[in-house]
This record gives structure tokens, sequence and C-alpha cells, in this order.
């Protein structure tokens, strides 16, 4: 069993945090870095001494910044089940990278705000990529004046209906989405 002595679990944490891939940060209350783990070389370029005393916001992409200071108030207020906040980190090398953040208010010795960020650009980037595709593969269906419809291939069931069908056989997607085709009398 290892020792839980207060020297051991710090030289736990401290090894826990160093090897992390994830960025964690410690916020003061007005959003000054006091603390920033050594992942952020490997996920955003800097260095932690290079971000030690600079305020979070002006790493944040203009676009973002309102959102974030939103998520950091709701955060210092304590409310709970802050969904994690999607924001644009300007990497040292002055592209923008997608960070996923989460915080919590930081109890104990160290008063602040605890912030865990998950960088995902190529997440991110693949996710908008498969929304367009959805949008594409959307308007094709919506625009061929063919009756299509898209179905469980094992109940029947239709999962989605085009346009040309509501038209033709006057039943709403909404009606028609989840049935099968005896269901609706056709």
């Amino acid at each position: 069993m290892p020792d839980t002595g207060e020297d051991s679990l710090s030289s736990l944490y401290r090894t826990l945090i160093e090897n992390a891939r994830d960025v964690i940060t410690l916020l003061d209350e007005q959003g000054v870095i006091k603390f920033i783990s050594p992942s952020v070389e490997i996920q955003f370029g800097y260095t932690p001494d290079e971000l030690l005393g600079i305020n979070i916001f002006e790493l944040i992409h203009e676009d973002d910044v309102a959102i974030a200071i939103d998520a950091l108030q709701k955060v210092a207020a304590g409310i709970d089940g802050v969904p994690p906040t999607l924001v644009q980190f300007r990497h040292k090398d002055q592209s923008w990278r997608y960070g996923e953040v989460v915080g919590q208010v930081s109890a104990g010795e160290l008063p602040g705000i605890i912030l865990v960020t998950r960088e995902i650009t190529e997440r991110h980037k693949t996710l908008l990529t498969l929304r367009e595709s959805e949008e594409s593969f959307e308007a094709a269906f919506n625009a061929t004046n063919s009756l299509c419809t898209i179905s469980v291939a094992e109940t029947g069931e239709f999962i989605n209906v085009n346009d040309s069908w509501v038209k033709s056989l006057e039943w709403t997607r909404q009606e028609a989405i989840g049935k099968t085709a005896g269901e609706l009398n056709i």
C-alpha cells in the first residue's frame, strides 16, 4: 500500500498534473493565470512561465470572450452543471486552436477557479465537416422530385421522408417519422 502521508500526496498530485495531457489552470478572480500545467506547451506552444500573470482573456479569440466570461461567471457563482465551453485559444505560433474547457471553484488552500482544457481542434474540424456533409445530403434529399424515405431495414420505420413525399402523401414529416408504411396505410 502506498504511503498516504502529506508529502506522498503532494508528490502524487504533482506527478499527475505534470503528466496530464489536458491543461490545468488556476485563475484568480480577475482571470489572471496563477498556475498552468506543463501540458500547455504540448497543446498550445507556451511554457508555463510565459503565461503566469497573464489574463486568460488575452489568449481567447475575441468572438469567444463573451462565451468564456459567461461560463466563468457561472462557475464562480457555484452553479452546478455548467457544460463544457468551446473557445478558441491563440497558440504561440499565432494560429487558433479550439479548446473544450470545464471549470470549478477551487476549494482549500488555493482560492480561484480551476480550469481543465482539452485541445480539440482536429475533432472540431471533423465535426464541422460532418455537419456540412449532413447539410448537403439533407438539401439533396429534399431537392429531388422523387418520393424518398430513409427507414430502418429491420422494422421499416421511417427515419426521414423528403419534401416531395410530404407533399404527395399529405402526411407531415413528424407524423411519418417512427411509423411504418403499413401504420400510415400507404
